[in-house]
């Protein structure tokens, strides 16, 4: 069992190595990544359609690379993604890259950068996400997934240090993304007809943070004053 998980590890450094010159490589010779880090979505439909048949793994790729390296803005892969395939199967892919990029980092932050995440994560961070996964279960992965000041890469690294079972990790990781993902493939297909639709989301979407910082807010005081009003009545 043991050598099993060695040569897992192995794997997944070689992978994440591979993509990590790919990705260096790709943004120099203004490739595929130059054109996701600067939002070209032509260039990137013109890029995946030219592999004909292998298109859908390409673009699963892609957004592999996206979970794990941040500077990849995963809203054109999605919209891309529901231009290409359409906004079911183009979601279905989106959130298929998604549950494989998340489990990689899982792992590799679980077995092999371990040292390294746990210098970078604040303690307090670790054991709050600790106790309310053990509390919570994948609700708790699944809620930071709709958060919307939370980094996927983030969740995925911390969540491989944690003591959450990988199954857990995915199942919530899975429900937390898919509403989103699917709603953007969505929007993919219907922008190249009407361009509103993106300006529409984008104001949506900055509504739903203004909502949420909101309600962070009115809990954060709510609490404030319980806690007060206890220390007075005691």
């Amino acid at each position: 069992m043991h050598k099993k998980k060695t040569h897992l590890g192995y794997v997944l450094i070689f992978l994440l190595i591979a993509l990590i010159v790919f990705s260096i490589y790709s943004y120099f010779t203004k490739g595929v990544v130059s054109y996701l880090i600067n939002n070209d979505a032509n260039s990137v439909i013109t890029y995946l359609s030219s592999f004909e048949h292998l298109t859908v793994f390409i673009f699963i790729f892609l957004v592999i690379l996206e979970v794990l390296f941040a500077l990849i803005p995963p809203l054109i892969l999605y919209l891309v993604g529901g231009i290409l395939f359409g906004p079911f199967l183009g979601g279905i892919y989106a959130l298929l890259g998604n549950i494989l990029g998340a489990g990689i980092a899982f792992q590799i932050s679980k077995h092999w950068i371990r040292d390294f995440v746990e210098k970078k994560v604040p303690k307090e961070i670790k054991n709050k996400f600790d106790k309310v996964s053990k509390k919570h279960g994948p609700l708790a992965v699944f809620i930071l997934r709709l958060n919307p000041f939370t980094t996927t890469d983030f969740v995925n690294y911390v969540a491989g240090i944690s003591k959450i079972p990988f199954w857990k990790f995915i199942l919530g990781t899975t429900l937390g993304l898919a509403p989103l993902v699917f709603i953007q493939s969505y929007l993919g297909q219907s922008i190249t007809e009407n361009p509103i639709i993106l300006k529409i989301f984008i104001i949506l979407s900055i509504l739903y943070v203004i909502g949420f910082i909101g309600i962070f807010i009115y809990l954060k005081v709510k609490k404030g004053k319980n806690k007060n009003a206890k220390l007075s009545t005691s």
